[in-house]
């Protein structure tokens, strides 16, 4: 059984617990700074921006630094991230984070951000949920726990929508279980379930060791894709900007995560 089909809230809020160990077990230069920045110095300091939300470019580039960390690094993603300009990171990601604020749709603040060159729906996605908690960041590690119900991994808009929904219901379902358990007068002392929490809970159980310092091996490993003439779908390298843009837009070979 995985953590994503277990049916105990408590092995839920046990993983949740052991996140910040598990990231240090990591043992990745700056990883943790990274991720304590990300998870509680940033959301602070982009709501400060109310009513206009906004990031840097330089934070952008620390964005991209702690998502390359937590995954496979690659130069050129950082490179072009390096080389957009501030006011364009401004403008773009204004227009996102406002919209999200205003309650607009997920897809239009994912192709606002995915205007900037080198951001696809995986690095959009890490905007959005320095801002709002219920918008999942499009782990690696979460897309393989749920291959099951949303297929094969694919970095593309579509397929990061039906990911967002799905950690979404899940959380849902951990706050009434959680309701459940005030009720009856248990005190575990949890806090609001999140979208973001759910997927940071699937990076740590993905990540732990079993105790012999061996990781444990994902029981939702999604079948190896069949060969097609655009790596697009399963490389973060290529990701899809057609379907992270204006479907009207040609595909260019662009790298993008």
């Amino acid at each position: 059984m995985t953590l994503w089909t277990s049916a105990d809230a408590g092995e839920w809020a046990t993983v949740w617990a052991r996140y910040r160990d598990v990231v240090a077990s990591v043992q990745k230069e700056n990883l943790v700074e990274l991720d304590e920045w990300i998870q509680t110095t940033l959301p602070v300091v982009l709501h400060e921006r109310d009513p206009k939300p906004f990031i840097t470019q330089s934070e952008l580039v620390k964005l991209m630094e702690w998502k390359l960390k937590k995954g496979k690094w690659r130069p050129s993603l950082m490179k072009y991230i390096e080389n957009l300009s501030a006011p364009a990171v401004k403008k773009a990601s204004e227009k996102a984070l406002t919209g999200l604020k205003n309650g607009g749709p997920l897809k239009s603040a994912i192709e606002a951000l995915c205007e900037l060159k080198g951001v696809g729906p995986a690095t959009a996605s890490v905007v959005l949920a320095a801002y709002d908690n219920n918008v999942p960041f499009m782990g690696d590690e979460a897309l393989e726990a749920i291959a099951h119900i949303i297929g094969a991994r694919k970095y593309t808009l579509g397929h990061y929508l039906n990911f967002a929904t799905q950690l979404a219901e899940k959380a849902k379902w951990l706050n009434e279980q959680q309701t459940k358990s005030e009720d009856s007068g248990d005190e575990e002392g949890a806090s609001t379930w999140s979208s973001q929490r759910v997927q940071l809970c699937l990076y740590a159980a993905a990540q732990d060791t079993n105790g012999d310092g061996q990781k444990k091996k994902s029981k939702a490993v999604s079948p190896k894709p069949k060969a097609t003439k655009s790596k697009a779908a399963t490389d973060p390298d290529g990701e899809d900007e057609s379907e992270g843009t204006k479907s009207s837009r040609p595909m260019r070979k662009r790298r993008k995560a």
